[in-house]
C-alpha cells in the first residue's frame, strides 16, 4: 500500500521523534531531585545542538524546555540574565 511517504522521510520523522524525546527526558530531570552539578540543560543543549546542527530548533528546544521547568519550579528575578 502506497502511503505517499518515503522511507528515507519516515527513518528522518523516526530519528527527529527519538531526539525530541531525548530533550524533553532531560527537561524533566531538571524539574526532579537531582544531586548537585548535575546539568541536565547543559546536556540537552548539547544533544540537540549535535542531532539539529546550526538549525533554529537546536536553539529554540533547549530554552523551550528551560522556560518550561522555569514555570513549574518557580520565576526568579535574574532569569534574562540566565537566558
Amino acid at each position: 500500500m502506497f502511503t505517499g511517504i518515503t522511507t528515507n522521510h519516515q527513518a528522518q520523522m523516526l530519528r527527529a521523534v527519538i531526539i525530541i524525546c531525548f530533550i524533553v527526558f532531560a527537561a524533566v530531570a531538571r524539574v526532579l531531585p537531582h544531586p548537585w552539578n548535575f546539568t541536565p540543560v547543559g546536556a540537552m543543549a548539547l544533544f540537540s545542538g549535535a542531532k539539529f546542527g546550526r538549525t533554529s530548533k537546536a536553539f529554540l528546544l533547549p530554552l523551550s524546555a528551560l522556560l518550561l521547568g522555569d514555570l513549574f519550579v518557580g520565576l526568579y528575578r535574574i532569569m534574562p540574565i540566565v537566558y
